[in-house]
């Protein structure tokens, strides 16, 4: 992954296609300065005395700050570029996998909530311990869910936020990373739960308004939803041979079935059996036992403001099929060539790997629709779904690594020894 995207960002930037403007600077400035600013505020208006203080925000989030931190906890820069790139090859049809979540975020906040409560816990790993009865599955499952985060989740963010930055300034990606680290540990490391959510609310507000404006601009430029209806079916590459090579009909022309939901069995590129039966079980286990989301609505200040939070997560994930999905759709449709090539030696050329352009969708739509100062915009949406995510994974696994392996090595660990190691 860290080969093939660090090619692609280099073979993009060299085409000279990235953005060197002030005023999108000074934009994205802007918004580092003032997540710097709510997310010292919070941390010196709150107490973190406690390591229940320190973890779960003294138990006294309100609904909005709940449901709003559960969104931009959820949504980062790999999703932005993910769900559009699969809506631009293959449909509407992964969007269900945002309206699904709905139907979870009601589990949680209902079903599985009340029970973690009435357990007394902090962690998940901490119920597992509590429900079976032996501290070999609280450090395994802790162990298991770190591996997850490091490897997988926290590497995926990294890499797909720093190709997509280098793609549009073609900025070294480790000065990038280096500086929105420094930026999110300094109120991260030393606030707490609290300044990850404030700053989360922020985040989620300014990812809402950077997503719904690029959508506009997009349905603007391709005639609106009848205008994509009409001609996503004509989005085909102008190249499709070379040489005595000629790609099949099926790798360049979109699917028939673009804007159906419940795909066919065996051909679709997300059959209804796996929609129905296998993404519930997948979208439990993130949903309603991932550390993540499950802290957040333990540190609610009591059952109703859970619900609550959690229902406006899941009216929020409703639109995220209008504002990325569609717009991938809608980008296949204005750079048909770019975004759907097929022949491995022009799909090189456009993004540096021979597989396919769909993952460009996005950012090229930022770039070639957006103007002068909205770019900043969205170049501090990609920070805002960067930073929120990369903050509340750390901080899940600090929690899961602090309550459940450390305490378990060092059992007469007092409460300022806790909360340094947390740190």
């Amino acid at each position: 992954m860290d080969h093939s995207g660090s090619g692609f960002a280099s073979n993009w930037s060299t085409e000279g296609l990235g953005i060197h403007d002030t005023l999108d600077s000074l934009v994205l400035a802007l918004y580092l300065l003032s997540v710097l600013s709510v997310g010292l505020w919070a941390m010196l208006s709150s107490s973190r005395g406690t390591v229940t203080d320190f973890f779960l925000a003294g138990r006294n989030l309100a609904w909005w700050l709940i449901g709003f931190s559960l969104f931009s906890s959820n949504i980062g820069s790999g999703h932005l570029i993910g769900l559009a790139a699969i809506g631009a090859s293959s449909g509407v049809a992964v969007g269900a996998f945002e309206w699904n979540a709905v139907f979870l975020l009601c589990s949680l906040g209902w079903i599985f909530v009340p029970v973690y409560i009435k357990a007394e816990v902090v962690t998940v790993s901490e119920y597992f311990k509590k429900r079976f009865g032996t501290y070999r599955i609280q450090i395994i499952f802790s162990v298991v869910y770190l591996f997850l985060y490091i490897f997988n989740r926290i590497a995926l963010e990294v890499c797909s936020y720093a190709v997509f930055m280098r793609m549009l300034w073609g900025l070294d990606i480790y000065l990038i990373i280096l500086v929105l680290l420094t930026v999110a540990g300094l109120y991260t490391i030393t606030g707490g739960l609290v300044a990850v959510v404030y700053t989360g609310v922020l985040h989620a507000f300014i990812m809402l308004l950077g997503s719904v404006l690029l959508m506009c601009y997009a349905f603007n430029k391709v005639g609106g939803y009848e205008g994509l209806l009409r001609k996503y079916f004509q989005a085909i590459p102008r190249t499709i041979s070379k040489g005595n090579w000629t790609a099949k009909p099926q790798c360049y022309l979109p699917r028939p079935d673009a804007f159906h939901i419940i795909q066919d069995p065996v051909t679709g590129d997300l059959p209804w059996p796996g929609l129905f039966f296998g993404l519930p079980i997948l979208s439990t286990y993130y949903w309603c036992t991932d550390q993540m989301f499950f802290q957040r609505c333990l540190a609610g200040k009591n059952l109703s403001h859970v619900k609550g939070g959690c229902l406006l997560c899941g009216y929020v994930k409703l639109l995220s099929m209008f504002s990325m999905v569609m717009p991938g759709m809608i980008s296949r449709i204005l750079y048909p060539d770019k975004v759907a090539c097929v022949v491995p030696s022009e799909c090189q050329k456009y993004c540096g790997m021979e597989t396919g352009c769909s993952p460009i969708a996005y950012p090229l739509l930022v770039i070639e629709l957006l103007p002068s100062g909205l770019r900043g915009l969205m170049l501090s949406t990609f920070c805002a779904s960067f930073i929120s995510s990369l903050t509340s994974i750390c901080h899940s696994a600090s929690a899961l690594f602090t309550l459940n392996i450390y305490t378990v090595m060092r059992p007469v660990a007092t409460e300022t020894e806790l909360m340094v190691t947390g740190r």
